[in-house]
């Protein structure tokens, strides 16, 4: 049953709308960046006369993990990191509440038992939204690789992403795959968490859209309520690589939180209600 749940989870309409969307950021990524690069691609002669090659290499920001799209700050990383919720709940989470409105719920608990039944379609929920948010990342770190030579950040960089003063920033220096793995590690658990918000809503709504739609302006409403005093804690900015580290750990933290909620209003709740 749990082979057949991810089976449908990753090869749903949800997933493709997911993946269009992530990737719609990620090609709206690309092409604002590569206006800019090759406009500073002019310069780059001049700028190697002046201070000599081997210099210029060691102290330019243009490394892909600097360019990365959770590593560059601007527009389009804040549009990634506000959109996760979304992508997050488009592939699988919304399919709870489809089969509670076709009655797919009452037949599949008699046959294969509710608990069973319904932490699997957690468990597809959690991985697939997780998958789509973080191929997003992947994906991003994949094109800069292949746009800009690989050469390992440095401290004396004019502008690293991470701050090597931190004890979580120093493994940008000196094991930046592992400092990028993590974050993506982070993504992927942060939006795995947050499609189970949907399952959660779907026991209070059939609506599609509401459903999808409802962690998106949770956290759109903790942006407003926190962005003065509390700010670090929000996903837009733990979720940044040029934080060094700097509440990270929310990420996990508040996955357990969603996963606990979502399996006491989900599964353990009203056990009778759908055999009745």
């Amino acid at each position: 049953m749990l082979k057949n749940e991810l089976k449908r989870a990753f090869t749903s309409s949800g997933m493709l709308l997911a993946i269009l969307l992530g990737q719609g950021i990620n090609v709206y990524y690309i092409i604002d960046y590569l206006i800019s690069y090759w406009e500073k691609k002019k310069s780059v002669a001049e700028v190697q006369k002046k201070i000599g090659h081997s210099l210029y290499m060691h102290v330019s920001r243009n490394t892909p993990f600097d360019l990365w799209i959770t590593g560059h700050i601007n527009q389009i990383t804040v549009l990634f990191l506000y959109f996760i919720p979304i992508i997050a709940a488009l592939p699988y989470a919304a399919s709870y509440a489809r089969e509670k409105k076709s009655g797919y719920v009452k037949n599949v608990t008699v046959r294969a038992g509710r608990i069973k039944y319904r932490l699997y379609k957690m468990i597809a929920s959690f991985l697939s939204g997780g998958c789509a948010a973080a191929s997003v990342s992947i994906v991003n770190l994949m094109w800069c690789f292949t746009r800009i030579s690989y050469k390992k950040p440095v401290i004396t960089s004019s502008a690293p992403i991470a701050h090597g003063g931190t004890m979580f920033g120093v493994f940008y220096f000196s094991h930046p795959f592992i400092y990028v793995f993590t974050y993506i590690l982070a993504t992927f658990i942060f939006a795995g968490g947050i499609s189970l918000l949907s399952m959660v809503v779907s026991e209070i709504t059939d609506n599609i859209f509401t459903v999808i739609l409802t962690p998106f302006l949770i956290i759109m409403v903790l942006n407003v309520v926190m962005i003065d005093n509390m700010q670090f804690y929000l996903p837009v900015q733990f979720l940044q690589a040029s934080n060094s580290g700097l509440k990270l750990y929310m990420a996990p933290i508040s996955a357990l939180i969603i996963i606990i909620i979502s399996l006491w209003v989900v599964v353990f709740r009203n056990r009778e209600k759908d055999v009745l």
